[in-house]
């Protein structure tokens, strides 16, 4: 959107500077010429592909982003599967009013990586995911969550190996909100990590 704003900005004023200096672009009563109406239309065209090469170059730099953390996360799996068994690290006390998962729902089961959704109250804070699979220690930060203006936010989490090796174990999820130390996705910790606000715990088990 803001690439787009951009364009339009540039493009609009380029239109009405060369207005002013092709006089003929423009009639005594302020329409447009025929000159200067074809002149519009090939400044919208020029636009258009603007918006669409750009569009095309955004999307592909998601989807380079995207491969880059798949690949990341299906490499620590492993590291996060394998770990020690650590000593129950202590819930802080949750808040369900200020961020809150809607899905996956406690007591369900899931794939190996899928879609974790829920809100938060402010859309501007700083939302992060974190799983354990239980019977570890560690405690896995999950990509970075894009939060939405009205609050909403999805990410993909992941739930153990891609294989079916940890069909049946049990998981523990839960999103939190501003950290008070710096995280960072695929970041695995040995214990919650303290935050001014975190969901209650949601409990799943793998397909």
């Amino acid at each position: 959107m803001t690439t787009f704003l951009l364009l339009l900005q540039a493009s609009i004023a380029v239109v009405l500077g060369l207005i002013q200096f092709y006089p003929e672009l423009l009639k005594n009563d302020g329409r447009l010429t025929k000159p200067g109406k074809a002149f519009v239309g090939l400044c919208v065209a020029i636009l258009g592909l603007a918006i669409w090469r750009s569009q095309v170059l955004n999307n592909r730099a998601a989807d380079e982003s995207n491969r880059r953390i798949d690949v990341l996360f299906k490499g620590l799996a492993e590291v996060v599967m394998t770990s020690p068994r650590g000593p129950v690290s202590r819930v802080q006390a949750s808040d369900g009013v200020v961020v809150q998962i809607s899905r996956p729902s406690d007591e369900s089961l899931v794939t190996a990586s899928q879609q974790v959704a829920g809100r938060v109250s402010n859309g501007s804070d700083d939302v992060w995911v974190v799983v354990h699979p239980v019977g570890t220690s560690a405690y896995w930060i999950q990509p970075r969550v894009n939060v939405e203006a009205d609050g909403d936010w999805v990410v993909t989490g992941h739930f153990g190996r891609e294989s079916a090796t940890d069909s049946g174990l049990a998981f523990e999820l839960m999103a939190i909100v501003g950290p008070y130390l710096r995280v960072h996705e695929g970041q695995i910790l040995d214990r919650w990590p303290q935050a001014r606000f975190a969901s209650p715990l949601v409990r799943l088990r793998r397909r």
